[in-house]
Formats: structure tokens, C-alpha cells, sequence
């Protein structure tokens, strides 16, 4: 490539570029928009990105976008335009569901290791002409004085029968059983309370994401739509344009509502397991866990095979199992610790019912590469109890957070549906189906069987990993403790039952 160093606009691009000869070089210091476009000319266009550089202007990039990107629906030149933006004193509720969207980066306020304020919850819109706003209000109060209590009782049952570190100083061994105590007191806490956290997204991702909030039932989603699709405009105003609500999705989830409501259903909800392998793959083959090997062996072996597919997977069949288990054994190991696992491992898939705690699924969607399905948050399907908290004798402080907010929510289901989920509390069990292949199997378990692992999320990855051991039992192996470099098997934490009532 010629250089354009010393040309009359080298002077110009310094302030854009980490370099003006170099093949490879950083662009900065442009808007956002500008940037999508330098790059989409790379199709078209000989030239440099650092000669489009300078030929690219705002009001030129909004032009093309406008042509090209929502004119002529080329959405992935919208993927190049990143958008950052801060989200504050949004509830736990609204949260979840915004995260909910798969390709964004999310880094949120984390309740494990801060002490919420007292009056620091969401009054959802609508909630005065249910009558029931100051109920509402005092359910808020009431279930932080229930926090700040267990708080109290569990720090001071940590303090007394928690285990020091060596050489750990009583500050350093107190401020651990704070976090501690933090840790379970907020089970008491409700999705009312408020949450900050930090976006990441590119401009096409983030217009499918204000989409799906603007075309929710909820009054908090909706408005959040509104002010992240303001903000955004500010970053990259074309492509944020036509952010609308998708009615489209709208149609198809009142479809499925009335849909459900046609089908029989119990009166009363029945006691669901915290983790249920519905489907897996190989299930209708006599051999499960070496069909699913095979798959795995014909996806790593296929870029160093010569001859058609066809006979790869016919050399599989024949392969004597021990052989072919020794190579899926050294293909996992073969990677370091700070490695992904091989995408072959893509090749195997299951599907979970699973019943968890709020506090374990706010969690469990930060895993959003999964297929992930949840039901509305509900107080009928059962609670966690922390086992500090019934260790410390803390249970029925706990549950006189519980029975008023349950109370609450029964009444909001009857009056505003939209407006039940902010009486649920992060005790209360949730269920949803989850979808993931072997690969975010071990990307999950290497990160939440780990000894520094919270309990809750740990023991439903526990369950988890015990139910494809039972299917798949050689597949799964390495998922037990990658992160342990003597590869130790770990015991299951300790956890509350299933329902505590």
C-alpha cells in the first residue's frame, strides 16, 4: 500500500489513526456512524480505510446509512457503529429483561457486594390507579427492614462461626463476612429495588434491543426503550432512526398468551426440579454419550480430513470408543486455562427445564448465548431459603418478607398484571427453559463450579452437570473443576431444598 505519510492530509489523520503507514492501525477520535461507513466502503472501494477517512463526513454518513442500511436493509454495516451508554435506577425487573438480548455487554450493579438504600426501589407507572400504591410502598419498606435484620443476624452468625484465613485480620475476616451477609440478606429484597448497570452494544444490535423493550407489556420497559433509543441518537442518530415498537411481536406474544390459556392447566402449580434435562443430543440413538462423540470427533477432525464427510463419519463409526474418547480427552485438555473450549464441542446440545431462584437467575441470563425462555416472575412456584439463613435461625425473618409480598402480588395479578412482578422477591423460584451446546456447558461449569462460585447459581449448574453425567457421562468430565489444576472433584454446596414449603 502507498503511504500516505507526507501528504497534506497526513496531519489530518494523525488526530484519526494510530499510524499512517502501518497495515494495521487503530481509527479514533471519529463518530460512530463515520466510523460504520469508512468501513462498509472496504466492499466497493479500493482505497485505503485511511483515504475514505478522509473523504467520510457526517452528514455524508448519515446519507449512506440512510440509503444503505434502512433503506436497503444492509444491517451489518451497523454492527461497526459501538454505542455506550449508562443505565441508572432502572428496578431489578426491568434489568432482567433487558438483558435478555444475546449480543450486548452488560456490567451491572451487583447486590452481592453492595448495600442497597433504603427508598432506593422503582414505583412502577400505573400503580396509583390500582389503589394499592400505598401497600406497594410499605411492602418496600417493610421488606428492607427484613434485609437490614437478616443483615444484622447473619454478620454476626458469620462472624461467630465463620473460618479465617491464615493470617487474616479481624477487619479483613469481618469485611468478608459482610459480604457474606449481603450475599443472602438480599433474598428478602424485592425487583422493585433499583439496579445500575453499563451497556455495550453496536447500533444494530442496540435497535433490535430498543425494539423488543418498546413492544413490551410493561410501562418501565417501554420508557427505558424510549430513553436508551434518546440517548443513542446522540451517538449514531441515523441508524437509531426507526427504532420502533414491533408490532409484529406484540401479535405473536398475545398469540401465545391466548394460545396457553387454551391449554389444561393444574390449579396449582406443581414442585418442579431445579434442573430437568428435557432433550439432548443422540437421545434416540441406542448409543447416546458415542453418537454425540462421533458429532464432536467429525466437527474437530474435519479440517484435516481429505477425503468426502461422508467417509469421515463412517471412519468414526468403526473408531474403537476408548481411542475415540483418549482424542476428546486431548483435545480439551490440549487448550490453556485461559482458553475457550473447542468449538467442536458446538456439535452437542441440551435442552433444561429449570427452576431457580430470582437472585440465582439474574445470575444465570448473564450466560446469554444460551437459548433462554423464562416465565414471568411469580410468587406460586416455591422459594429459596439461604442455608446461612436457616443456619442462624434467620428463616422466619426471611419469610416475613415473603407472605406480605405474596400477598401483594396476588392482588396487582388480579388488578394490573404488568405490575405484579415488582412485589416478587429474589427468594422466589422461576422457571424457564434453557438451550445450550457442550461448548457453553463448560464455559458455564469452569466458571460456576468453582469454589468462589455464589452457592445458588453453583448448585443449579451442580444439577446441571449431574444430569448430562448421567447421559453423557465421559463428555462432560472436564467440566467439573477445569479451573482446579489438580482437577479435583468438587463437592455440591450446600443448598436450601427444592421449595422450602
Amino acid at each position: 500500500m502507498e503511504s500516505i505519510a507526507g501528504s497534506a492530509e497526513s496531519s489530518a489523520l494523525r488526530a484519526h489513526v494510530s499510524s499512517t503507514t502501518d497495515d494495521v492501525y487503530a481509527i479514533t477520535n471519529l463518530p460512530e456512524e463515520v466510523i460504520a461507513v469508512v468501513f462498509a466502503y472496504v466492499s466497493r472501494s479500493p482505497k485505503s480505510f485511511r483515504d475514505n477517512l478522509l473523504a467520510v463526513t457526517e452528514e455524508k454518513a448519515g446519507r449512506f446509512h440512510e440509503k444503505w442500511v434502512l433503506d436497503y436493509g444492509h444491517g451489518s454495516v451497523a454492527e461497526h457503529a459501538a454505542v455506550h451508554l449508562g443505565v441508572e435506577r432502572i428496578s431489578r425487573y426491568a434489568s432482567a429483561v433487558l438483558e435478555a438480548s444475546r449480543l450486548v455487554s452488560v456490567t451491572e450493579y451487583s447486590q452481592r457486594y453492595q448495600r442497597p438504600s433504603r427508598g432506593d426501589y422503582v414505583t412502577p407507572p400505573g400503580l396509583e390507579e390500582t389503589g394499592l400504591a400505598n401497600r406497594f410502598h410499605r411492602l418496600q419498606h417493610d421488606t428492607f427492614d427484613c434485609y437490614e435484620r437478616l443483615f444484622d443476624g447473619l454478620h454476626a452468625h458469620l462472624l461467630r462461626n465463620g473460618t479465617r484465613h491464615e493470617g487474616e485480620s479481624d477487619a479483613a475476616f469481618s469485611r468478608r463476612m459482610e459480604k457474606l451477609a449481603f450475599e443472602d440478606a438480599r433474598y428478602a429484597l424485592t425487583l422493585a429495588v433499583h439496579t445500575n448497570l453499563g451497556l455495550t452494544a453496536n447500533a444494530r444490535t442496540l435497535e433490535q434491543m430498543v425494539s423488543r423493550l418498546l413492544s413490551e407489556d410493561s410501562p418501565e420497559s417501554r420508557a427505558l426503550g424510549e430513553s436508551m433509543r434518546d440517548a443513542a441518537r446522540t451517538v449514531a442518530p441515523t441508524l437509531l432512526k426507526y427504532a420502533m415498537p414491533n408490532e409484529a411481536r406484540k401479535a405473536a406474544a398475545a398469540l401465545c398468551q391466548d394460545f396457553a390459556a387454551r391449554l389444561d392447566s393444574p390449579d396449582v402449580p406443581g414442585t418442579d426440579p431445579v434442573a430437568e434435562l428435557a432433550a439432548y443430543t443422540g437421545e434416540n440413538t441406542p448409543d447416546p454419550e458415542g453418537w454425540a462423540l462421533e458429532r464432536v470427533l467429525e466437527a474437530a477432525l474435519t479440517p484435516s480430513w481429505r477425503g468426502t464427510l461422508g467417509d469421515l463419519a463412517d471412519a468414526l463409526t468403526t473408531l474403537p470408543r476408548r481411542e475415540a474418547f483418549s482424542a476428546y480427552r486431548e483435545l480439551l485438555t490440549s487448550t490453556g486455562p485461559h482458553d475457550s473450549t473447542p468449538r467442536a464441542l458446538e456439535e452437542v446440545s441440551y435442552a433444561f427445564r429449570i427452576t431457580l431462584s430470582e437472585a440465582a437467575w439474574h445470575q444465570f441470563l448473564r450466560h446469554r448465548m444460551m437459548s433462554l425462555h423464562a416465565a414471568a416472575p411469580d410468587t406460586t412456584v416455591g422459594i429459596t431459603v439461604p442455608p446461612a439463613v436457616q443456619d442462624a435461625g434467620l428463616t422466619d425473618t426471611l419469610r416475613a418478607a415473603i407472605e406480605p409480598a405474596e400477598a401483594l402480588h396476588r392482588e396487582l395479578q388480579d388488578r394490573d398484571p404488568r405490575l405484579a412482578p415488582y412485589a416478587v422477591t429474589n427468594a422466589h423460584h422461576r422457571r424457564i427453559r434453557a438451550r445450550l451446546n457442550l461448548r457453553q456447558f463448560h464455559h458455564i461449569a469452569n466458571l460456576r463450579l468453582d469454589s468462589s462460585a455464589q452457592w445458588d447459581i453453583r448448585n443449579v449448574v451442580v444439577r446441571m452437570r449431574d444430569s448430562i453425567a448421567e447421559v453423557h457421562p465421559r463428555l462432560c468430565v472436564h467440566a467439573r473443576a477445569r479451573k482446579d489444576e489438580a482437577r479435583r472433584e468438587m463437592e455440591p454446596a450446600a443448598t436450601s431444598p427444592d421449595s422450602a414449603r
